[in-house]
């Protein structure tokens, strides 16, 4: 039996069920009497990253990233759960793993540091993934366009993220044509990255946050005809896409992690910019 000591209203107290597999201490405020301070076991997991070359834009080099496995986890352990990074606890499948929930029920200070989480978070059953086709470069690269814009009262927008919700390098924006709620920077696509969808009916959001989970290429069933969205090649590539937070009717579902509220905000922002014509979440070239 794994047990831990962790600190309880200035008590050590033996925790059977919690290991703290982060680099710092996790501390959870139950209520105003009760708040338990979980030190760090000395033990740190983390997800490789694995990084592929890819085409020359402008004459610099690029390369696609995704994320890979988890390493350093420690084996599954009856009866015990082990509290982790909000990355590895995305990234892995495993139903033994917490991680702090840092949304808006967590506890910071007046320049808005947590000081302290009010509840974690806990793997649910699987969720249902989403299949849909995605638009190929000329190079036959994947890609996922970031797109919309706002009217008098609705908008919309597509917002395309990292895997830790930072902006992203675009392998091309549109210049020309109709740009007014259109699309308008395309990013190329790779395993682990963040795709945000937002709309809104006078400023009552709807959101959905996807993870990329793998990127397939199928066969059309159009045998190569030129008229086909597939312009001729003869397949496509799709995108397999895991919910992993929504917002409706004024909450989440699962509060998302800090790392993406920029990525968040940028999709409200861009379904609330009145016929927008261009990108609102890229890196500068």
């Amino acid at each position: 039996m794994v047990v831990i000591i962790a600190q309880s209203n200035n008590k050590e107290v033996y925790m059977e069920k919690i290991v703290n597999l982060t680099p710092h201490p996790i501390r959870v405020k139950i209520d105003d009497e009760t708040e338990v301070v979980f030190p760090p076991s000395g033990t740190i997991p983390r997800v490789e990253t694995i990084e592929t070359p890819s085409e020359e834009i402008d004459g610099i080099p690029t390369v696609t990233r995704k994320l890979g496995q988890v390493v350093g986890l420690p084996d599954p352990q009856k009866g015990v759960f082990f509290l982790v990074s909000s990355l590895v606890f995305e990234a892995s499948d495993r139903s033994d793993l917490l991680c702090p929930d840092t949304g808006k029920t967590c506890i910071r200070d007046g320049n808005g540091n947590i000081i302290a989480v009010t509840r974690l978070i806990k793997k649910g059953g699987k969720m249902k993934t989403t299949k849909r086709v995605i638009e190929t470069t000329k190079r036959g690269l994947p890609a996922i366009w970031e797109g919309g814009g706002s009217r008098t009262n609705t908008g919309n927008s597509t917002i395309v993220a990292g895997a830790n919700g930072e902006p992203l390098p675009p392998l091309y924006i549109r210049r020309r044509g109709t740009l007014a709620c259109s699309v308008h920077a395309l990013i190329g696509a790779f395993e682990g990255m963040v795709v945000i969808e937002s709309d809104h009916h006078r400023r009552d959001f709807n959101i959905q946050v996807w993870r990329v989970i793998a990127l397939q290429k199928e066969n059309c069933e159009c045998g190569g005809q030129e008229t086909c969205s597939c312009q001729g090649r003869g397949w496509h590539w799709y995108a397999i896409l895991e919910p992993i937070h929504r917002f409706t009717q004024g909450e989440w579902d699962v509060d998302p992690p800090e790392h993406l509220l920029p990525a968040i905000e940028a999709g409200q922002a861009k379904a609330l910019c009145y016929h927008c014509r261009e990108p609102h979440y890229i890196t500068e070239g």
